[in-house]
């Protein structure tokens, strides 16, 4: 099995590895570069694993994550202390050491480099952090006159404002789709004429760091119009929620994670409008506290647009950095307050865009352009319905018509569709039988015999309601 290890420097690095072995000779590699390595499950975990367990007796599934900290091997030694201080410090010493001991493999976290730099010193690892524009708002309230704002005072008035400017790259160099699932999302938008917008999570993985791949388009509950997507609201309809994170649930069970989002409009001038800007936003801000602010920065928005010849447009996008911090600031207005297709974004305050002072910018400032292509997943698509679809909604005997297809296939393969999983996860147990017969379904192997019930139960299931 594949363990993806997420290093103290941020990369990410895929380990092979066997069930027995422990998670210390699986981090032997790391000793040239760090030291007093701790895993976690987890970015929010702040209990460190215990090295000498096994994979198999942590619990860890192919393609699952390790988090990583440690202290790196390259950092500047502090010069050795004068004799007046040896006491103390070979006392030091002696004490971490047996703190050390008693900690096992772990690390400390209280561990600090010290400066190399003389009492009355400063450098940039020590001066205190401060947010810029508060430097900036007490720069203000120093520099104003009785009657007015001195040259300084407006320097710093326009500091603190966002100056608009384009992203060059994008952080995910690609995005490649799953023909099958591209073309269910498109096929279902052309057969309502796009008289209805639809919108999808993208849930697939990432390689290299930048290289994006989408496996399965999942669509949530949603009741769009001819003119803009919308989810259904969670008061009205409490089921919206479970949904979506069932769906999350299962991806991850399947070794996937949400790599994005695909929309559907009607034709317009704009790419992208102020509404789905901020809904692009508001998804990589819900990715970033589900993985990680590093693994959240290839988050992509595909658009699928029709053109004026009447062809299916499938673009993708990210939105910039600057953009993303403009919305976590509350710089932008709701976007119920947003025109749905306009090509402008209007701001709170003023911003500075091409040295005009402006409450109204292009959304184009904020998309960097990212090329996008197809390619056939792992994952088969056994043209089960999708979920969620008011014109097409699924049958009881869809189960039994997707299982009757391909009958000279193994069972495994004929259940490797996203959106049958998905179904089959309502009737069975989503935490004690799901992660079973997806570990199957994601290392394509056929079910043991302790896992051949689930079989029984599923061609039960489909008997029942054909």
């Amino acid at each position: 099995m594949i363990i993806r290890l997420r290093l103290p420097d941020g990369s990410t690095k895929r380990v092979e590895t066997r069930g027995d072995e422990t998670i210390a000779s699986l981090l032997d590699f790391l000793k040239e570069d760090w030291v007093q390595v701790q895993a976690f499950r987890s970015l929010k975990d702040t209990e460190a694993l215990n090295l000498d367990l096994t994979v198999d007796e942590l619990g860890l599934k192919h393609g699952d994550f390790l988090y990583l900290k440690g202290i790196s091997t390259k950092t500047e030694q502090v010069k050795a202390p004068d004799k007046a201080e040896q006491g103390s410090s070979v006392a030091n010493s002696e004490s971490g050491r047996r703190r050390m001991s008693s900690e096992g493999n772990g690390v400390q976290s209280n561990l600090t480099s010290r400066c190399l730099h003389g009492p009355r010193a400063m450098c940039q690892h020590c001066l205190p952090k401060e947010d810029p524009k508060e430097r900036y708002r007490r720069a203000l309230e120093q520099l104003h006159g009785l009657k007015g704002g001195s040259i300084a005072a407006l320097e710093a008035a326009e500091a603190m404002k966002f100056h608009i400017k384009a992203q060059e790259e994008s952080f995910a160099a690609s995005v490649s789709v799953d023909h099958d699932a591209a073309f269910a999302f498109q096929a279902n938008l052309v057969s309502i004429g796009f008289q209805q917008q639809r919108l999808g999570f993208l849930y697939g993985r990432v390689e290299d760091s930048s290289l994006v791949f989408v496996d399965c388009i999942y669509e949530p509950p949603q009741c769009g119009t001819y003119q803009i997507y919308k989810l259904e609201n969670p008061e009205e309809r409490p089921d919206t929620i479970e949904s979506r994170k069932r769906a999350d649930k299962l991806a991850s069970l399947l070794g996937l994670e949400r790599v994005g989002w695909i929309f559907s409009s009607k034709p317009r001038k704009c790419i992208f409008s102020a509404v789905d800007i901020l809904t692009a936003c508001r998804f990589q801000c819900e990715a970033e506290e589900m993985y990680g602010k590093d693994a959240s920065k290839t988050f992509v928005s595909i658009a699928v647009s029709v053109t004026e010849e009447g062809m299916t447009r499938f673009e993708a996008y990210q939105v910039s950095e600057l953009c993303l911090s403009m919305y976590k600031a509350d710089v932008f207005v709701p976007v119920e307050e947003q025109k749905p297709n306009s090509g402008k974004i209007r701001t709170k305050e003023e911003v500075i865009v091409e040295g005009v002072e402006c409450r109204s910018v292009d959304t184009d400032f904020f998309l960097v352009s990212v090329p996008i292509k197809d390619h056939h997943s792992w994952l088969k698509n056994n043209n089960f319905p999708v979920e969620n679809r008011e014109q097409a909604p699924i049958q009881p005997s869809d189960l039994s018509l997707c299982l009757a297809k391909n009958q000279d296939e193994p069972f495994i393969k004929r259940i490797s569709d996203f959106h049958l999983l998905l179904y089959i996860s309502n009737i069975l147990d989503m935490d004690a039988d799901m992660p079973l017969l997806c570990n199957a379904v994601r290392e394509q192997r056929e079910l043991s015999e302790e896992e051949e019930g689930y079989r029984l139960m599923i061609e039960a299931i489909a008997r029942s309601d054909s």
